[in-house]
């Protein structure tokens, strides 16, 4: 099995956030990950990332136990992650903060450096390698962010709401540059996201946390037909079509 998911659960005190949560999906899928806030998203992917220990269960990719592994080892495993809160190097230019990607499979500088270039050119960033984060606007920010997790040459990648506060050109150029990530690099996508138009456009299987319980499973058609997840979390007056 490609990445499984297996019984994880978490606790913070008397607040269970992950309860005996399990998933599995195939390699070169782009899987959604969508619920209310507070159901136990980011913490999920925290606990696949290596930032969290959970209470019991264990994560699985490509037969690699993850859970105990350090962040860095979970990232030369092969999974890449970037989350909502994540903050780049302000004062580095965008080359070296994508090389601090790069550096996780090439120790030599200048074949560091040739990856962070070809990630560059393939995010559409050319030409702006010597401007610093900080003069950068929020969407070029984004794309940095995600240029240095492709810089790591994962396998699996983890988007933690990368949509978040794009104006609607921006969600459309940001959707094509996965897509194309998923089918020209061969990485595989799981996605949280608030923006149903990703969700529905993007995903080929949908996971709905509620209370942090899977709640449901399925592809995005059967997922908003569903009762339990319109009752839950996208409301009796959802229109699915407007997002296709």
């Amino acid at each position: 099995m490609f990445f499984e998911v297996d019984g994880v659960t978490k606790s913070y005190g008397g607040l269970v956030a992950n309860n005996n949560i399990s998933l599995k999906f195939d390699e070169g899928d782009i899987v959604g990950l969508i619920g209310p806030n507070g159901a136990g998203k980011s913490t999920l992917f925290k606990t696949v990332s290596g930032y969290i220990v959970p209470d019991s269960g264990s994560v699985s990719f490509l037969g690699t136990r993850l859970n105990g592994l350090a962040p860095h080892q979970v990232c030369k495993a092969g999974v890449a992650c970037t989350f909502q809160d994540a903050k780049s190097f302000p004062r580095l230019e965008m080359l070296e903060t994508i090389l601090v990607g790069a550096y996780c499979r090439r120790g030599a500088k200048r074949a560091a450096e040739e990856r962070a270039r070809e990630v560059i050119d393939f995010i559409g960033l050319g030409g702006k390698e010597n401007r610093l984060i900080e003069k950068l606007n929020m969407f070029d920010r984004k794309k940095v962010e995600l240029a240095a997790a492709l810089a790591t040459e994962p396998r699996l990648l983890l988007l933690d709401e990368l949509f978040a506060g794009c104006t609607p050109t921006e969600v459309v150029e940001l959707l094509e540059l996965l897509k194309k990530i998923n089918k020209d690099l061969g990485v595989t996508l799981f996605i949280i996201e608030h923006v149903l138009k990703v969700i529905m456009s993007a995903c080929r299987k949908v996971v709905v946390l509620d209370y942090g319980e899977v709640l449901d499973v399925g592809t995005p058609d059967e997922i908003v037909k569903s009762k339990k997840v319109v009752a839950a979390y996208l409301g009796e007056d959802y229109d699915a079509s407007q997002y296709k």
